[in-house]
């Protein structure tokens, strides 16, 4: 042992320091942090009480208040869903730094036409359904009880929808080209979204009892392809949760209806939602659909829910 630092020769001292530098560097190393990836938000099983929701249901954004719809008997078409849940709409404050709909090629359905109803023959004809079986090749569609065509009503939101989109930077096309034409076939209509990133199909939905109103969503069950899964249903979602947010409420047969027999959706390969908006057969929602400013509103939730699902990452999985 070294008692005193005047006995110290040069070569222990420079030992000496060597030591010393040695010890201060011999601290425990940094651990390596690594992030351990959460669980999926498409895996949740949160069951928010929607009317009629027999699923998992898209998880209200932080603004929203809990809805308090009364319970509603399911559709027969509805008692499929548990085997396909709509995966739920993830919270986000950040504000958005890109454009989710810059180049997105969308289709827009307006569904049926205003010809057909002169033209019975030639939508009685018979088409591939998609699944094996046929079709009519189209329908009249339903009407208000003043007369009001719900195929008018199509396409007025859809022309409305077409602009906000566009607007926000996406790449828009129609199945028809305006309101007075026959057709296109269904299988058509479908066939019209191969290619595109995405169809919508718009439609307005004629229940015999005028006291049923709101909308539902129709997507397929069982798919057909890979968009007519989870990248459909979760398309699904985000246009519930944007029509939910405008105030319009939901139909005691939705808010999801699993089909198989929709061709429009059994032919499409991109993903593919059939919207049902509302009632033509109740009053409220019947002077809703002929008002300009109605049409605005639901032009404005399909516009923003196509957004919110082009910016989710989810979409391409």
């Amino acid at each position: 042992m070294i008692s005193s630092p005047r006995f110290l020769s040069p070569i222990a001292l420079c030992v000496a320091l060597l030591c010393l530098v040695l010890t201060g560097c011999a601290s425990t190393p940094a651990p390596i942090v690594t992030t351990t990836p959460s669980s999926s938000p498409s895996a949740s099983t949160s069951t928010a009480s929607w009317q009629g929701a027999p699923t998992p249901t898209p998880t209200p954004i932080a603004t929203s208040s809990p809805s308090t719809h009364l319970q509603a008997p399911q559709s027969p078409d509805a008692t499929t869903t548990s085997n396909h849940p709509v995966a739920p709409i993830p919270q986000s404050s950040e504000p958005k730094t890109i454009q989710p709909l810059q180049g997105l090629r969308v289709v827009l359905d307006p569904g049926h036409n205003g010809g057909n109803f002169s033209h019975t023959k030639d939508i009685a004809k018979q088409v591939p359904d998609g699944r094996g079986g046929t079709k009519n090749c189209n329908t009249t569609g339903t009407a208000t009880s003043s007369g009001y065509r719900e195929s008018t009503f199509n396409w007025e939101v859809s022309q409305r929808v077409k602009t906000y989109l566009e607007q926000r930077g996406a790449v828009v096309s129609l199945t028809r080209t305006s309101d007075d034409g026959v057709g296109p076939c269904v299988n058509e209509r479908g066939a019209a979204g191969n290619g595109a990133d995405v169809l919508v199909s718009i439609h307005a939905n004629g229940s015999d009892n005028p006291n049923v109103r709101g909308w539902f969503i129709l997507h397929s069950s069982a798919p057909l392809n890979h968009n007519q899964d989870n990248p459909s249903r979760l398309l699904a979602g985000h246009i519930a949760e944007t029509l939910k947010n405008q105030g319009f409420p939901t139909n005691p047969s939705g808010p999801f209806s699993p089909r198989s027999d929709i061709a429009t959706i059994n032919h499409s390969g991109a993903p593919v939602v059939m919207l049902e908006l509302l009632e033509m057969k109740n009053p409220d929602e019947a002077a809703l659909a002929q008002s300009p400013a109605g049409q605005e509103r639901y032009a404005t939730a399909i516009a923003d829910g196509i957004e919110h699902w082009a910016g989710d990452p989810r979409r391409n999985e």
